[in-house]
């Protein structure tokens, strides 16, 4: 992928961000995935179904998710039934 064209998903996802869009879709990503292996779902495996590309490579995956961390975990923090198990 492009960096003008990741750049654009970055800033469609930062603009629709919301407590209840991500509860939303880390309940359909369980159902259609499920948990990883010690539970939960991995941040950027989530950043990658926000951004609809679940192929997304890891430089870009990276910077993609430093570039939504922070509204990230203000929606998470905001659900009481999601938490950060740990972060980085």
């Amino acid at each position: 992928m492009h960096k003008e064209e990741l750049q654009r998903l970055i800033e469609n996802l930062l603009a629709r961000i919301s407590t209840s869009m991500v509860e939303m879709k880390m309940d359909e990503l369980l159902r259609k995935e499920g948990e990883e292996l010690g539970g939960g779902i991995n941040a950027m495996r989530l950043v990658r179904y926000l951004l609809g590309d679940p192929e997304l490579p890891d430089p870009q995956l990276v910077w993609a998710y430093t570039a939504v961390k922070e509204k990230l975990e203000v929606c998470i923090e905001g659900t009481p039934k999601l938490y950060y198990f740990s972060g980085d």
